[in-house]
């Protein structure tokens, strides 16, 4: 399952922050909230929290140094270091640096 599958989209972010910043009598009460296919349960404070997305459980992400967040919600990752690049013995990797020339 890929990581950009575990988002949360923004549509439900700005949903649960409405829904705590009007008045609630205005508003549906929210039955269950889901990301994915797990179940997020309110603590004993009645606080839902949304935890961090990781490679097995679906989450929120942080962009940072080397990952962005466009405002339509993609990932775009910002920087690569080469020593971080892993390759089979027979293949080869081609760099294409547009009009550089080597």
């Amino acid at each position: 399952m890929a990581l950009s599958d575990k988002l949360v989209t923004l549509d439900i972010l700005q949903y649960v922050y409405n829904s705590l910043k009007n008045d609630i009598s205005e508003l549906p009460v929210i039955q269950r909230i889901m990301i994915g296919d797990m179940e997020l349960l309110p603590n004993e404070d009645h606080v839902v929290e949304l935890p961090m997305a990781t490679q097995e459980n679906y989450g929120l992400v942080k962009g940072g140094n080397e990952i962005s967040i466009s405002d339509s919600g993609e990932l775009q990752i910002e920087a690569v270091n080469v020593n971080k690049l892993v390759q089979e013995d027979e293949d080869e990797l081609i760099f294409a640096n547009g009009n550089s020339a080597f």
